[in-house]
């Protein structure tokens, strides 16, 4: 079980209205961001990846790793391993810190190089980590190795840049005419969608912009 229960926050960007758009990766531990090529995904992934340095505390860590090299699998096997020590435990380590694991270019990978076994390690990460303080978040052009098992795990979903039919899939029957239509003017960059369901057009932040609003954890 989680035994830190602050928040793990990180802004996203702001809406028309320029209300903020955040996610607290411990009350809903997963992030998936789609998009086509060059629309800022991982641009977004990197000022995310950051935030989350700054919160999680030395005896946290956060992974960045890119599904077009090759390691991708060892990264997703370390993280599994440390999820499974800490399911484990009989008593909680009140001093560990949260793990991210976070995947750019999830599609090129899972396209190319995922194994079943790999991929059923990615599927638990994402099903079971919350309760553990372990978080995966995946950034992609494609949906290749999204099933529902993993899409269901993933509770902040965001799409940057045009929504096209392909990222359909990451949406529910009800929320993809939602999507569709918070997409619509010429007033935004991207769509999140959180646990609510809700779609909420935004603009991501500028980096400057980005480091001013992200908590800091002081180091013990």
């Amino acid at each position: 079980m989680i035994t830190n229960t602050s928040t793990l926050t990180v802004p996203i960007g702001s809406t028309p209205d320029g209300d903020p758009i955040t996610a607290d990766l411990r009350r809903h531990p997963n992030l998936m961001l789609a998009g086509n090529a060059g629309c800022g995904k991982s641009t977004l992934l990197r000022q995310v990846v950051g935030a989350l340095e700054r919160q999680v505390g030395s005896n946290g860590k956060v992974l960045l790793v890119e599904g077009i090299y090759a390691g991708v699998e060892d990264f997703i096997a370390e993280v599994h391993e440390e999820l499974r020590h800490r399911r484990s435990e009989r008593i909680p380590d009140p001093e560990r810190g949260p793990i991210a694991l976070c995947v750019d270019d999830f599609g090129v990978y899972a396209e190319h190089r995922m194994s079943p076994e790999t991929l059923s390690m990615l599927r638990r990460i994402a099903n079971t980590g919350r309760a553990s303080d372990v978080h995966l978040l995946l950034a992609t052009q494609s949906t290749v190795g999204i099933n529902t098992d993993l899409l269901m795990a993933m509770s902040n979903r965001i799409v940057l840049g045009k929504v096209t039919g392909h990222v359909g899939r990451l949406f529910s029957e009800v929320e993809w005419p939602d999507v569709v239509q918070s997409a619509k003017g010429d007033r935004f960059s991207g769509v999140f969608i959180g646990p609510d369901g809700q779609p909420a057009a935004f603009t991501p932040l500028l980096p400057e912009t980005f480091a001013a609003a992200v908590p800091t954890t002081p180091r013990r």
